[in-house]
Parts: C-alpha cells; structure tokens; sequence
C-alpha cells in the first residue's frame, strides 16, 4: 500500500538563528505525519572563507566546531541525520537534493543582512534553483523580556515583579530551576495545541564540575513527573515529549548534553 503522506525525504537547513528553528520545528511536524527519512543540513562558511576549501591552513577548527554544534542539533531530533557541508549554502544544498532525490526542503524565509550580501540571499537563490518543492517558513514575531538582580540579590522580571531569593540559591541553581520550570511549561503548551492537559512538576539536578574550580553545571539531569488527560497514543506522546525536550534545550542551552527522565501517569517512558 502506498503512503498518501508525499513526502518519504525531507530536509530542513539550518543555522544558529531563532528562524531556522521555527523552520526545524515545521520539519519535525511535516515528518511526524508519515514514514521517512528527516535530514538536518548545514552548510558551514565563514564570511571571509566564501568559495575556499575547509582544509586550508586554520579552516579545520571551524569545520569542526561546526560538526559539533550540528552533531548535538540532530542528537535532540529523534531519528534524523544530520548533514555538513561546505562552501556556498545556496549551490551546496542544491546540488545535495538533486543528488540524493530530496522530497522537500524547508529552510527560514530570510537571512541576516550581512549574509544576504554575501550569500545572495539563501532562500531566493533556492527558490529559483531547488530541484524540489520549497518551503519557507516565517520567524516569529519578536517580543523582549528582560530580568535583573540588584546589590541584595533581589530578581526581577520586566523590572517590576520582584523576587527575593535566600542565601542557598546559587546562580546555578537558578539555573536548574529554569531548566525544570521551562520543560514543564513547553509540554504544557505542545499538548493544549492538540487539546490535551499536561501538568506536573520537574527536578533538575547536575554535577558542579571539578572541586575547587568556579562552580558550572555538569551532567545535567532532569526528572519529570506528569498528568496528561486524555493520554495520547505512543506515537503523538513521543512527539509531545521530544518537543518539550527540545524546546527547553534550545531556550536554555547549555555546554552538556541535558539527560531527560519522563514518567507520564504513574508510568515511566523510555526516550530514545
């Protein structure tokens, strides 16, 4: 029986930027629909490096940090591969998807002024020249918070809503407060787009690195307890899970790996 979902390979290309992460989430949406292969791409150029080869004398550490940061992007995304390359985005991708029989590739609808000088404009020149279907998605209007602390240690939030916090909270666990009050808060929120209830609570935990050294978050660990009514089928509750996990890795990043534990209605729940 064929598949009625068109698409068996999808690709999103990525950056670093807030709009090529609204362009991954439509991917893991588009994908979550049907059978099929996901591909995160990412073609790495420096400004200054355009057309020159990632071998070049002092080239490699930045091929290599950007192996890195691609390599824990499609660790966070289930079952997807990720792709490096390198050179000019917009010919590198094209020449990708015509060779591997791409289905559809997504990518942000625009670029930075600097990289549209440079670059030409990545998703124009893909518009003309994908060998298939395109799509662009939006970025999200922007919106400003703004925290802050004062002599005392008071918090605030938007400089007006005061927190006082006693001696024992330290800047890290701060921190891992926030990491836990943010996976709770994006679950809650991927599930009430379905029509569905998630609430619960979260406990982050994590190393402080080597003793005596200035105290930093290590082999963080986060447990979470939830309540989802009705609870969804196996499949959509992976989806739910894997969204708030990455929700909170990308709003909170931080130099480890963040280890996740769910335990949804008294059961645990194994995450791949």
């Amino acid at each position: 029986m064929t598949s009625a979902f068109p698409y068996n390979h999808i690709a999103c290309c990525v950056d670093g930027s807030a709009a090529a992460r609204v362009a991954l989430e439509e991917a893991i949406r588009l994908r979550a629909m049907g059978p099929g292969r996901l591909s995160i791409v990412h073609v790495a150029t420096a400004p200054t490096l355009i057309g020159s080869s990632r071998f070049a004398t002092g080239h490699e550490s930045f091929f290599q940090t950007a192996r890195e940061w691609l390599d824990a992007l499609t660790a966070s995304v289930p079952g997807a591969e990720g792709v490096l390359m390198w050179g000019h985005p917009a010919t590198q991708v094209e020449q990708w998807a015509r060779e591997t029989e791409c289905d559809l590739l997504i990518a942000a609808s625009h670029t930075g002024a600097v990289e549209r000088t440079l670059l030409g404009g990545f998703s124009r020149t893909l518009a003309h020249h994908a060998p298939c279907p395109l799509l662009l998605t939006r970025p999200r209007p922007p919106s400003d918070i703004a925290a802050a602390v004062d002599h005392s240690g008071r918090l605030f939030a938007d400089a007006e809503h005061a927190l006082t916090l006693d001696a024992a909270w330290s800047p890290e666990h701060l921190l891992l407060a926030a990491v836990a009050r943010r996976v709770i808060a994006s679950l809650g929120h991927r599930a009430a787009e379905r029509g569905i209830e998630a609430r619960g609570r979260a406990t982050a935990s994590a190393d402080l690195g080597t003793p005596g050294a200035a105290p930093s978050l290590d082999a963080v660990r986060v447990g979470i307890d939830v309540e989802v009514v009705p609870e969804p089928d196996a499949a959509l509750l992976a989806a739910l899970l894997g969204s708030a996990e990455r929700d909170t890795c990308w709003a909170l990043p931080l130099a480890r790996p963040v280890q996740f534990g769910w335990r949804v209605n008294g059961r645990e729940v194994e995450r791949r």
